[in-house]
């Protein structure tokens, strides 16, 4: 092996290590619904922790029911998890991982948001179709703005299609920056 080579196989490892480095993952928050580190629920909503129906990892849920039907409301249902935007100093990337189940064919959303009421968008929404089983959702999405309030929406999980008396669970929520 020459030592051009050497050199550029080295140099080539060094720069995808500090690319690599420069993309980090952090954690930043995780909602476990233990005490007051539960969501607020807005429109017509209630919510209870569930420690009997549990996710596919063994964990309590959230048991989130609609009130109303979606038709009949001017905005949707959503649950604001409430996180201080200092924490999102430097974030280019917002990571949310959860289980969620649902009725087949309902619909959520997820996007971060300046805090309620106010719905400065601060990430591009991404719909989910529920298919009736537990499934994994891996919503990764660039900020486009930095928050100027003191607390953000990360996420703010809408409701999109629904019926009265539907029920949702979700797992435990993370939330990870993306630098």
């Amino acid at each position: 092996m020459s030592t051009v080579y050497f050199k550029r196989c080295l140099f080539a490892m060094l720069t995808l290590t500090v690319l690599s480095a420069a993309a980090a993952e952090r954690n930043l928050l995780r909602w476990d619904y233990l005490g007051k580190n539960i969501p607020d629920p807005w429109n017509g909503i209630e919510i209870t922790v569930q420690e009997q129906n549990l996710t596919p990892d063994g964990l309590r849920t959230l048991q989130v029911v609609c009130g109303y039907d979606r038709d009949d409301l001017e905005w949707p249902s959503f649950l604001a998890y409430r996180t201080p935007a200092s924490l999102f100093s430097g974030v280019k990337q917002a990571e949310i991982v959860f289980y969620v189940k649902g009725k087949r064919g309902n619909v959520i959303g997820l996007r971060v948001t300046a805090h309620a009421p106010n719905s400065t968008h601060l990430s591009k929404t991404v719909e989910y179709t529920m298919t009736g089983e537990w499934q994994q959702i891996r919503y990764r999405e660039a900020l486009s703005n930095a928050p100027s309030a003191r607390w953000v929406n990360a996420p703010r999980l809408l409701l999109l299609k629904f019926t009265a008396g539907d029920r949702f669970r979700f797992g435990p929520l993370t939330l990870n920056a993306i630098d």
